[in-house]
């Protein structure tokens, strides 16, 4: 315990990580501001709304596409059931519903919400590989409804792709922060005395701690700090809204606020596997500029190939996957219907990294185990 609270001091008690954490919360502050700051007058808008809060019913949504469509009306409950209907349009247009105008939206859109919504989303599943159209029906299948929707939902839309772009951001600074993990000690000779001590293995070992201690300090901060100022707009209870209000056609069964569990327990196993990963590597090739070339390499080919390889081979969307800083595109996973594994992209993302972390952990310490020898 006194080895690991030392390393903590000596490797977090830095300006690096102060100024990153910093950094982290203004960037958290300021992607979300512009969120707050657009929502001044949205409580009598949220008040509307609460009249139709909880379970999604096809009988409220007639009546809200009646109201609209033939009445005119501009109240704001209504139109926020009627929001949910043109979702069901919008998303991926052109696949089964075209209407562009309200005015064409037939009463079946709203009285057959449930059974349009499905339909659809079989039309969408047909354009999987063959080999993935099985197994996206049974997850389909398995989906709930009805669905749940809370006042203010929808400003989760924005914050969801904050949250992303704030682990993309988190996922670099590990990655530089963990490329010194081992080579410092090389580099300025420190390691010929730290490998004659007796706790020698411990302490190489132990290392790693504070470098995902670090990372997972960044990614609480930038997931509670936006929850925290979205809530502070819209309170909790939006939290609880199914993730399909932002997500229409994903097999995601469970609320916004578990979606945003799901995305931070992957970004955490992305930390555990680059902390790991470039701990190896910094002890490896004990120079810290190497590590950090090898590292920010690594994660731009991931980010790159995930757009230029979308389309591509079994064995370089798997190779992608495993690469640690694909955490932090299961945000954007979640919010499609793609299957690998046998099993919804997210899942498959965050079972690859797992196993790189599981990976990179016995070669580190089976090397620092050689090297002691």
């Amino acid at each position: 315990m006194d080895l690991f609270i030392y390393e903590l001091k000596r490797r977090l008690f830095t300006k690096y990580v102060l100024f990153s954490m910093l950094a982290t919360l203004i960037i958290t502050i300021g992607l979300n501001f512009i969120i707050v700051n657009d929502q001044k007058d949205i409580a009598p808008r949220l008040q509307e709304e609460a009249v139709y809060e909880g379970k999604i019913k096809e009988e409220n949504l007639l009546l809200a596409l009646r109201k609209v469509r033939d009445e005119k009306s501009e109240e704001q409950r209504y139109n926020s059931q009627v929001f949910i209907i043109e979702n069901l349009i919008k998303n991926y247009p052109g696949i089964l519903y075209e209407d562009s105008k309200i005015e064409n939206y037939p009463d079946k859109y709203a009285k057959e919400f449930y059974n349009c919504w499905r339909s659809k989303f079989k039309m969408l599943i047909r354009k999987l590989p063959t080999s993935q159209q099985q197994s996206a029906l049974k997850k389909l299948n398995k989906v709930k409804n009805p669905f749940t929707q809370y006042p203010g939902y929808y400003l989760y839309y924005t914050a969801l792709e904050n949250i992303q772009v704030l682990f993309i951001f988190i996922l670099f600074l590990v990655t530089f922060f963990s490329s010194g993990t081992y080579s410092e000690s090389f580099e300025d000779e420190s390691m010929e005395i730290i490998s004659a001590t007796k706790d020698y293995k411990k302490d190489m070992i132990i290392r790693i701690l504070p470098v995902i201690f670090y990372g997972i300090l960044l990614t609480m901060i930038a997931a509670l700090g936006t929850v925290g100022m979205i809530s502070s707009v819209v309170g909790l209870k939006a939290l609880k809204s199914s993730f399909k209000m932002i997500a229409l056609f994903s097999f995601g069964n469970f609320s916004i606020g578990q979606g945003i569990i799901v995305m931070v327990l992957a970004e955490i196993i992305g930390i555990l596997a680059i902390s790991t990963l470039m701990g190896y590597i910094s002890f490896k090739t004990k120079k810290t500029t190497t590590a950090i070339a090898l590292g920010v390499g690594l994660n731009v080919f991931c980010m790159i190939g995930s757009k230029v390889f979308s389309s591509s081979t079994k064995f370089m969307k798997y190779l992608l996957n495993a690469i640690p800083m694909a955490s932090s595109q299961v945000p954007f996973s979640l919010n499609g219907f793609s299957i690998n594994l046998g099993m919804w992209e997210p899942y498959a993302i965050m079972l690859e990294i797992s196993v790189v972390f599981v990976l990179s952990s016995i070669i580190l310490v089976v090397s620092i185990k050689m090297e002691e020898n």
